[in-house]
């Protein structure tokens, strides 16, 4: 096991660099002519395109450290779908690397169009889901290194990294396109009367500060809990700030 943790942490050591010293060359995924190309033809012809674009066939793999860009609080999610990686195109099935700094958390978030099974890699994450109304309860977990989940489709469903050292998950998706709707800022995202509805109509909601208080609800990966913060004496993390 230790061998194992050794490469996931110089695994995690290269993400810096990469996102640093990024590589751009061209691919598939920055052909949109060839991508309409893939949608409409059989598998047969969709390999023999890809191979025609790029005969050195790096159309046909794909590097998730290239594609991350961190965000304000570091990590990030990469996905390798229909648009990004043409060469799962017909396929039904897309992939995915979530790399979580330490105390970061994936936020509450669905993805419309597909299930998701996502493994951890070398350390515990805290992680959970809920299904549609009447489901029975809030499905709470653990995952311990290599050990995963199934999200069912549609499901709201986090990872929190509650460590002062990062890692990642592995993560396979149901769908060419799953997409990703962030649960929180959504609802917001609806506006007036729908937001402050959905919030029993508080008095701190109103038609002048919404627009605001939604554009202040961070996405992607976040701080996961102050008390981690605390504990790893993290800085500077995105969060809503307390009232008083």
């Amino acid at each position: 096991m230790s061998s194992l943790s050794t490469l996931f942490t110089a695994l995690l050591a290269a993400v810096s660099l990469a996102s640093a010293t990024p590589l751009v060359r061209r691919t598939a995924a920055g052909n949109p002519n060839l991508i309409t190309q893939l949608r409409t033809s059989t598998q047969v012809n969709r390999t023999n395109a890809l191979i025609e674009d790029e005969p050195d066939f790096s159309n046909f793999k794909f590097n998730f450290l290239e594609k991350l860009k961190p965000g304000p609080f570091g990590g990030g999610v990469v996905v390798a779908n229909g648009e990004t990686f043409p060469a799962v195109t017909g396929t039904g099935i897309s992939g995915g690397v979530v790399f979580l700094p330490p105390c970061g958390m994936n936020g509450a978030h669905t993805h419309p169009r597909a299930s998701e099974f996502a493994i951890a890699s070398n350390a515990t994450v805290k992680t959970g889901y809920v299904m549609e109304n009447g489901a029975a309860k809030f499905i709470d977990l653990t995952l311990n290194p290599l050990e995963g989940v199934v999200f069912p489709q549609g499901s709201i469903h986090f990872q929190f990294n509650d460590n002062c050292d990062p890692t990642m998950l592995f993560v396979g998706l149901s769908s060419e396109d799953p997409g990703t709707s962030f649960a929180v800022k959504n609802v917001f995202a609806l506006g007036n009367p729908a937001a402050s509805a959905a919030l029993g109509l508080p008095d701190k909601i109103n038609d002048q500060n919404l627009e605001a208080f939604t554009d202040s609800l961070p996405t992607g990966i976040i701080l996961g809990a102050k008390e981690c913060a605390k504990r790893c004496k993290i800085d500077g993390a995105p969060m809503i700030k307390d009232s008083n």
